[in-house]
């Protein structure tokens, strides 16, 4: 796995195919979270991932008597937050400066700078921003 700088990666992070996934500088991945790289994910720099994160991008064809699986690449762009119990599907991308709130099931691609919440998710407004000024890199002292 490629990570960047003062990136932080919290206790208890399951990874699939760990040489599919790059993840970019100052980000912080939050504990107990799961990344299944194998089709590729691509994280940016400063993203926020909460804890209990499920970024996934293989599954299988629910209409097909084979059950073959199928999947794509996850990307999450630059100054994205993605809080505590998202989901995220395979072929998604993050837009840059994307908010999802709690519990929240991504199952398209995002819009720059917005606010989606749900199950699935859909965009609540866009942000009031369209930069952040200071780098992320929380760490937990205690866990």
């Amino acid at each position: 796995m490629k990570i960047g700088k003062d990136t932080n990666i919290q206790m208890g992070l399951r990874v699939y195919s760990p040489w599919n996934i790059v993840i970019g500088s100052n980000c912080s991945i939050g504990h107990d979270s799961l990344l299944d790289g194998r089709r590729g994910i691509r994280i940016g720099d400063n993203v926020d991932l909460a804890g209990h994160i499920k970024i996934m991008t293989l599954g299988h064809d629910l209409d097909d008597p084979e059950y073959p699986t199928v999947g794509a690449s996850v990307v999450i762009q630059d100054n994205a937050s993605l809080f505590l119990g998202v989901s995220v599907l395979p072929g998604r991308t993050i837009a840059e400066g994307t908010a999802v709130a709690l519990d929240s099931v991504i199952t398209k691609d995002t819009e720059p700078w917005s606010i989606y919440a749900g199950n699935p998710a859909k965009k609540i407004r866009n942000r009031r921003i369209d930069h952040l000024s200071y780098h992320r890199n929380y760490k937990r002292y205690f866990h």
